[in-house]
């Protein structure tokens, strides 16, 4: 409804109109002079300087492209349009450059700065600007480069190629090339209500603070289809910074950006961040999260690929006194001293359907690092092909997070002294529910978990298969009374020199329910040793474990103390259960097939019953999150437990007990014909 005025660098004149093509003003700041609010403004392609025809002098640094309430700025035409729909602003290239001395680097003759270092001399402080009369302004297809806002106060300071004051102006089908500042090198945002900023690419800009890319204060802003890459802060944010500012993205992408903290993003001071559907590559931080940095922020990021980012700690992501929601994230391929993919500290992250995939640490925490408290929720998730030192997966230090339905799958820790190929925890206590450690290697100890000094992890439903070190090739329990709690739980293929399936030394795990199947130690405890600890074990099977030297099954020596209830041991290779020097084995109610010193020797306890089979079968899928051993129809170990002191349920979360007493071992038998007869019946 209002008027349209044409700007044609190339072609137009001062004395025109500008109301056509062919009567087209010369300098875009002639068209703002004379705009008014509903009035629309077409510009060529070509570059323009904000000196030019308006109310600036020539070369000043204090010259900007102000943005009008309610009046649209489009770039990218030819001069012949007729139509919006007909311009082509990816080939029409029309630039605003802060180049007003007119001595920038050009080399390739396309007016635009590649880099910062095209910048010579004192350019525009802002090549535009939009304040709080600019709340309907739009500013569409342009490639804004080479403004330098490197004044000491505040905002001379900001936006070198944007500054927005207050304004919620709409930015759409932008490119910010090489523009420099304190902070927001491409865009700074202060105090803006609501701005908008779409199809925007941010390319190779500078902040000697934060946001070498973009920078939001106080500010609530929308960006949809956003690249930001090449952007460099010397503080926080490479791509983007964002304090105490509201933020909604979708589709973004950050890629080569690099800051101390927050290469790709960095939102601190109780920013709320909405990001959906985007991808960070290749960032750097050279002091902490290579993709994104959080501090003191709740950000929600859905659809998210984090790869090949760099920072020594948290390569991916790192968390500072944050407590992020991410769902279907994927870190991959990310590098860090610690915490290559993700690291935590003092933040409590909910996390589900991540997947962490070839995350690399030198030191602790190939996927993930905790420390601090940092109690994290890890959902329906996938951790593997990751690497560290100590937690090739994940490494907890005073942290308790919690872990629902996650496969730990071919991690590996390379340390001689530490280990952990799956999961590493030192002095905490993670709670773990339908888990599975699958081949992971520890290259010392814990193939798939290492509890160290004091930490007393929960596990339900859990199953450590085909994990391997040399000692405790499924689970490793090491100095300071560690007290795992292991519910429901089956250790299959796990190999170790020295306690294939668990080791133990100065701990005192509690094993309920729980089946150790077809595990090897090329010394000694196929499925367990004992060194100085206390376990107890109640309601535990250990069928076909095997070992070089005695232990087939278990081997507890030197001062331990070994508590064995309702338990089978049996079909093991090298001993059943051998009692070396200093061990003492006591118990009730417990079946071993082995007779003699292969039966844990003078054993002090009830029931105990040597040399019978228990009448196992195969290692199956009986009911249950876990594989277990069913006891056949004929097993001695059925009703054999005379005072029925046993868990309220099976392995497999039957009741006990199915008939007058409790049967011996980690399932209670079952009739098949009763199991299938309300089948039969239907």
């Amino acid at each position: 409804a209002g008027t349209r005025y044409y700007v044609r660098g190339n072609g137009g004149s001062v004395s025109n109109s500008g109301l056509s093509w062919n009567d087209a003003f010369k300098y875009l700041q002639q068209a703002l002079t004379v705009a008014n609010s509903g009035d629309e403004i077409w510009v060529a392609a070509g570059v323009y300087y904000p000196d030019d025809g308006g109310p600036y002098p020539s070369d000043s640094r204090n010259a900007t492209f102000t943005l009008e309430d309610g009046v649209a700025i489009y770039g990218g035409f030819a001069g012949t349009e007729t139509l919006l729909s007909q311009r082509n602003f990816t080939v029409n290239l029309t630039i605003l450059s802060g180049d007003v001395d007119n001595n920038d680097f050009n080399g390739d003759g396309n007016f635009i700065a590649e880099s910062i270092a095209d910048i010579v001399g004192s350019n525009a402080y802002h090549v535009v600007t939009t304040s709080g009369n600019a709340s309907t302004a739009i500013l569409d297809g342009l490639v804004i480069t080479a403004g330098k806002a490197d004044g000491n106060t505040d905002p001379l300071n900001k936006g070198g190629g944007v500054y927005a004051y207050q304004s919620s102006a709409t930015l759409r089908n932008l490119a910010f090339s090489a523009n420099y500042a304190g902070s927001g090198g491409g865009l700074a945002g202060v105090d803006c209500p609501a701005l908008s900023l779409t199809k925007a690419d941010f390319v190779n800009n500078y902040a000697l603070f934060e946001g070498g890319g973009l920078a939001l204060i106080n500010s609530t802003l929308t960006l949809t289809n956003v690249m930001l890459g090449g952007n460099e802060a010397g503080s926080s944010g490479g791509g983007m910074d964002n304090s105490n500012s509201t933020i909604s993205i979708d589709d973004a992408i950050f890629m080569n950006n690099q800051a101390p903290l927050g290469g790709g993003m960095a939102n601190r001071f109780n920013t709320r961040l909405d990001l959906v559907n985007g991808t960070f590559s290749s960032n750097y931080a050279s002091s902490g999260g290579g993709g994104m940095y959080n501090q003191n922020s709740r950000p929600t990021l859905s659809n998210l690929t984090f790869t090949d980012n760099r920072s020594p700690v948290g390569g991916g992501m790192y968390n500072l006194n944050s407590n992020p929601t991410l769902l279907f994230n994927t870190f991959r391929d990310n590098q860090a001293d610690f915490g290559g993919g993700l690291s935590n500290d003092n933040s409590r992250p909910v996390i589900q359907f991540g997947l962490f995939e070839g995350n690399y640490a030198s030191d602790k925490g190939g996927a993930v690092h905790n420390l601090n408290g940092s109690n994290l929720s890890l959902l329906s998730s996938t951790v593997r092909n990751n690497q560290a030192a100590a937690g090739g997966g994940m490494y907890n230090y005073l942290s308790n997070p919690d872990l629902t339905n996650v496969d730990f799958q071919n991690n590996r820790a390379d340390s001689a002294s530490l280990g952990g190929g799956g999961m590493y925890n030192y002095s905490s206590s993670p709670v773990l529910s339908r888990v599975t450690f699958n081949v992971n290697t520890a290259s010392n100890a814990g193939g798939g978990m290492y509890n160290y000094l004091g930490s007393h992890p929960q596990l339900t439903d859990v199953t450590f298969s085909g994990n391997t070190a040399q000692n405790g090739g499924g689970m490793r329990n090491h100095s300071g009374n560690n007290q795992p709690e292991l519910n429901r739980v089956t250790f299959v293929g796990n190999e170790a020199a020295f306690g294939g399936g668990m080791s133990n030394d100065n701990s005192a795990p509690r094993l309920t329910n729980v089946t150790f199947s077809g595990n090897y130690a090329s010394h000694f405890g196929g499925g367990m040793m004992n060194y100085q600890s206390s376990p107890l074990l109640w309601n535990v099977t250990f069928y076909q474990n095997a070992s070089e030297d005695p232990g087939g099954g278990l081997y507890n020596s030197n001062g331990g103390l070994l508590f064995l209830r309702n338990v089978i041991v049996a079909g093991s290779v090298n001993g059943d259960c051998v009692n070396g020097p200093g061990g003492v084995v006591a118990g009730e109610y417990t079946l071993v097939q082995d007779s003699g010193a292969n039966a844990c020797g003078a054993v002090n306890g009830f029931g105990f019953t040597v040399g019978v089979d228990p009448e196992l079968g195969p290692l199956a899928s009986n009911g249950g999150f876990t594989q277990t051993h069913a006891l056949l129809k004929d097993s001695p170990a059925i009703d054999a437990v005379l005072n029925n002191n046993c868990p309220n349920e099976d392995q497999r979360g039957v009741t006990r007990p199915q008939k007058a007493y409790c049967d011996v071992g980690a399932v209670e038998y079952t009739d098949p014909l009763l199991v299938f007869l309300p089948l039969v019946r239907k």
